[in-house]
């Protein structure tokens, strides 16, 4: 992270405010300097918005950052350490003292019984106000903008920027190339005019930034076709912060009208409304970032106008996905795709000067070129940004060279054009989001980023503020955590990777905005990859280093110079002797250890002040020379802990020794055996059994605790799941709320205590092949036995489930579910909350009748993928959404009476398709099919998208075809065709 000043600053506030009383800093004799620095922090905050913009391009303002910084970091040192003398205290006396005492006075009441402590505590109290006075002094000559320090809805851009921000309807050629945009050209432009019925329609162009959304936008504009059939052409650039009458204004004068100087929102609005009812006009959208440009200024006026003449238009250019059906009108929306290689190599070319762009002495740059555009993965922003960057640059492959092996493009600065845009999405993100954001940028390149790595991250660090009014903090922090990750993959600031599930748990970060990040974090943050070295003048303040290089081995004495470092992150064999030591990084918060690294861990976490509070990840090696699960023992306020290597402990007593069981802070668990690799490793049917009971029995021994929230085991190879999962001990873990199951070679049967676990909300069973039925383990008995006793089952199986994806049971054929008498007399369901179920690549024939029942409401979302021998989908009366993909055997899908969204993709022998009153939107492919499905005549969506082979295309857009008449009746239609190399 570069620490967000305006999100440092409140956080440090907070930890003082916490931690302090009155009456408590009265006795400790610093009453005084603890009100100063509590009113230092907050004097200081009014200004830091500015601060923090300013730093980027003002090297005084930096270094007046950095000291500000460094100070609020040191506040967090002092603050920690009393709460860590408070913390030992209260375990010396046996935790008497919290019952009587507020939670927020015992820090400071233990700093009383030290009064070595205490007096060393205000020394350093003292010292810090001192500096903050300085630093604010200090601010007086920069003068800030104290008006955007609080509100983000009052930081605006200066007229500089929000001129050099803003987009126009003209376009530079030279961002043109290749024949994909014009074909997106055409098609856009047939969607524009076709349908002149509609009174308004929307068209979205969605993509990533830098994608070349607004370089289409503007070619559309421009097209001839669209200059004549819209007489009124009205191009607006969204800025993030708007003025709405000034939107208004801008809209009058480019629809040819007299806006006449006012201010008055409902009178522009009027005006505007009155110019676009005279003719048909083409709105287009440019940039847009959120729905209130629409919502709060636009809607209106376009609306009014368009309910008195038809065929009106709005082209929005986007990055948000569902911008355009929240927009109240029919909607269009198009994908932007990446350049390919030879276009993206033909746009790197325009941008060089014509002394470079020679036809004659190219050819020998285009290999290093091709090195270069992949990294720009396909972005034309990217491309062109490179090329001005190698437009100053000699032609000579040495130089290319040079670009393409740059360690960190950041260090020395990005480009402007660069900048600019990557720069307007980072302000748009909250301090606290920023962080988060910039935080991605340490996990090296060629490694994922794990939801299940960076969130306890984030909140180790302190990124991850609770709200007010909760009740359980905890689970809030872990809450508002997933809401920022879901909104840095919202924002295409990181980017689930292909084979992630729906919640994005494997990220990455693009070459380019990792760059941005880097430039960000310059100087708090390292990540060493290559041949680098974490030691040097540069980096004596580290904050966070991360490790990934592959060609050198640091040492551990170059890491403990770094005195300052919070993060450490290891991604690599690194060298440790048996008398380094965690010591030296007394300041640190977040160790995470992947790759083959060292011995010795638990009696460098003893003495290390914070690591054990926070995540940890170990990797068990296969001769055992270097760790082992006994040195997770010691470890007792672990929250999160993953395990990979499992394959190599061979005793359970090992695995005991652990004491998973017995921490009571953990909360996610991660267990991980290599089954692809260890299978084939055996040596006969003995040596296989053998190997799969020592598995059995080691994952009996890693139980987790009750208050356990996660659980994940991936590559068990035993036969069967662990006893801790059977129904009389699930009982134990109420809190458990997401569990995945995956690569299971050789379990024949799920435990049948998942169905009795309360709070489980997320389930995912991927790849377990050797299972081939399902029946009571996903239903409740009315009771069973505990320690000789009956206990009550809970009133229905998974009572919080609400997704369900069952993927890769590829020996899966029946699935036994029929509702119990008990279940009908007491009104309950099985799984009553499941929102969506995902079922994937098994031989299921048909869906259980229990999952079909009427009294399932809350069921929105299915998807069936893979299932060879489904042959129907009936009678689910809640479904909303449904996903049909590669059923060749599908038949009949009927009596789906709220469905509004069906997608039939390669399910060639669909026959019926009926009880569908509601739905919407439909979209069909199937290359092969010679005529289009009869149903087509019975269902009326609004929107069809259609993708059929060239032949049946070509005769349906004949007009002529008996084809045609099966979808004339539907109100808008977006047809295709594939190519045979173009099907999956």
């Amino acid at each position: 992270m570069a620490a967000v000043l305006d999100a440092l600053a409140p956080y440090v506030q907070k930890l003082i405010t916490d931690i302090a009383g009155e009456e408590v800093s009265m006795l400790l004799g610093v009453s005084s300097e603890i009100t100063k620095l509590e009113d230092n922090v907050g004097s200081i905050k009014a200004f830091l918005t500015d601060a923090e913009r300013r730093r980027i391009t003002d090297q005084s303002v930096q270094r007046w950052a950095r000291k500000l910084k460094d100070a609020m970091y040191d506040a967090t040192d002092i603050m920690d350490l009393c709460q860590l003398e408070a913390d030992k205290r209260r375990e010396s006396e046996g935790g008497g003292l919290k019952e009587k005492v507020p939670s927020c006075f015992q820090p400071l009441l233990f700093c009383l019984r030290n009064p070595v402590f205490a007096h060393e505590i205000g020394s350093q109290i003292k010292e810090l106000n001192q500096r903050l006075e300085a630093i604010y002094k200090e601010a007086d000559r920069f003068k800030f903008n104290i008006g955007l320090g609080s509100n983000p809805e009052l930081r605006k851009l200066t007229d500089v920027e929000s001129a050099s921000m803003k987009t126009s309807s003209e376009f530079n050629e030279s961002a043109i190339v290749g024949e994909k945009i014009d074909k997106d050209t055409k098609e856009l432009s047939h969607v524009l005019i076709n349908d002149n019925k509609l009174n308004i329609k929307v068209v979205s162009v969605v993509g990533a930034g830098g994608m070349g959304k607004t370089t289409l936008a503007q070619k559309i504009f421009k097209e001839k076709t669209i200059q004549e059939q819209f007489k009124v052409r009205i191009w607006l650039c969204i800025t993030q912060y708007f003025d709405e009458a000034n939107l208004l204004r801008t809209a009058i004068e480019h629809a040819g009208g007299d806006h006449g100087g006012k201010q008055d929102k409902s009178l522009l609005m009027r005006t505007l409304t009155n110019i676009l009812s005279k003719d048909k006009f083409l709105l287009v959208m440019d940039d847009v970032w959120s729905e209130k440009a629409w919502n709060n200024v636009l809607s209106i006026p376009i609306l009014n106008a368009s309910d008195k003449q038809t065929g009106n238009r709005v082209l929005v250019t986007t990055r948000l996905e569902d911008l355009a059906q929240r927009m109240q009108a029919s909607f269009h929306q198009h994908h932007v795709s990446p350049l390919n290689e030879e276009d993206a190599w033909s746009l790197l070319k325009k941008q060089l000067p014509p002394q470079h762009n020679q036809v004659v002495g190219m050819d020998h740059l285009k290999d290093v070129g091709m090195k270069i555009i992949k990294k720009c993965g396909g972005l034309p922003l990217a491309v062109k940004v490179m090329g001005g960057l190698l437009s100053t640059r000699s032609q000579s492959e040495l130089e290319w060279e040079a670009v393409l092996n740059h360690h960190a493009w950041s260090v020395v600065g990005l480009p402007k054009e660069l900048d600019n845009r990557i720069y307007l999405s980072y302000e748009d993100l909250s301090p606290q989001l920023k962080q988060c954001f910039l935080y991605c940028s340490l996990f090296p390149k060629a490694t994922n980023i794990g939801k299940i790595n960076i969130i306890p991250m984030w909140i180790s660090e302190g990124f991850i503020q609770p709200q007010h009014g909760s009740s359980s903090r905890g689970y809030q922090l872990e809450d508002i955590a997933n809401e920022y990750h879901r909104d840095l993959i919202m924002r295409n600031l990181i980017e689930p990777t292909r084979d992630t599930d729906a919640d994005g748990y494997y990220c990455t970060m693009h070459d380019v905005v990792r760059s941005f990040a880097e430039f960000m974090t310059r100087e708090e943050s390292l990540l060493v990859q290559d041949e680098q070295t974490p030691g040097g003048s540069n980096h004596s303040l580290l904050r966070r280093l991360s490790i990934g290089s592959t060609k050198s081995e640091p040492e551990w004495g170059i890491l403990e110079m770094q005195k300052s470092i919070r993060t450490l992150l290891i991604n690599q064999r690194i060298y440790i002797k048996p008398n380094d030591s965690l010591c030296s990084l007394s300041r640190l918060r977040v160790l995470l250890i992947r790759g083959n690294t060292g011995v010795w861990w638990a009696n460098k976490f003893e003495v290390t002040p914070w690591v054990p509070d926070f995540p940890v990840h170990m990797d068990m090696d296969k001769d055992g020379a270097w760790c082992s699960l006994e040195e997770i023992g010691p470890l007792s306020q672990l929250k999160w802990l993953t395990v990979h290597g499992l394959d190599n402990v061979s005793r359970s007593s090992s695995a005991k020794k652990a004491r998973i069981n017995s921490k009571k802070h953990l909360t996610y668990l991660e267990l991980y055996w290599s089954s692809s690799e260890f299978i084939g490793s055996w040596d006969g049917e003995i040596e296989k059994q053998q190997q799969q009971q020592a598995a059995e029995e080691v994952i009996e021994k890693l139980c987790p605790p009750p208050w356990i929230q996660h659980v994940w085991i991936t590559g068990y190879f035993g036969r069967m799941l662990p006893n801790w999962m059977m129904v009389a001990a699930t009982v134990a873990f109420k809190s458990l709320k997401h569990l995945k199951l995956e690569d299971l070679p050789c379990c024949t049967k799920l435990p049948n205590g998942l169905c009795q676990l309360p709070s489980l909300e997320h389930m995912y069973i991927v790849n377990a092949p050797a299972i081939k039925s399902i029946g009571l383990e996903f239903q409740v008995s009315s009771s069973f036995e505990v320690g000789g006793g009956v206990v009550t089952a809970i009133s229905a199986a998974f009572p919080s489930l609400i997704r369900l994806c069952l993927d890769g049971l590829c020996e899966w054929e029946e699935w036994h579910w029929e509702e119990h008498a008990v279940d009908v007399t007491a009104g309950t369901i099985g799984m009553p909350a499941l929102r969506q179920l995902v079922i994937s690549n098994c031989k299921l024939s048909v869906l259980p009748p229990g999952l079909a029942n009427s009294k399932r409401e809350a069921l929105r979302e299915l998807g069936l993928s893979r299932l060879s021998n489904l042959t129907s989908v009936e009678n689910f009366p809640s479904v909303v959404e449904l996903g049909m993909f590669d059923c060749p055997k599908l038949k009949r899908i009927n009596s789906l009476t709220r469905l509004q969204n069906i997608r039939i993709i390669r399910c060639p022998n669909v026959e019926v398709l009926e009880g569908v009153p509601l739905l919407y939107s439909m979209e069909l492919e199937d290359r092969t099919m010679e005529t289009l499905p009869v149903y087509l005549r019975d269902v009326n969506p609004r929107y069809l998208k259609l993708t059929c082979s060239k032949k049946l295309y070509e005769s349906i857009m004949s007009g002529s075809s008996s084809e045609n008449d099966k979808i004339s009746h539907i109100e808008t239609r977006d047809i295709g065709y594939l190519q045979d190399s173009d099907a999956a």
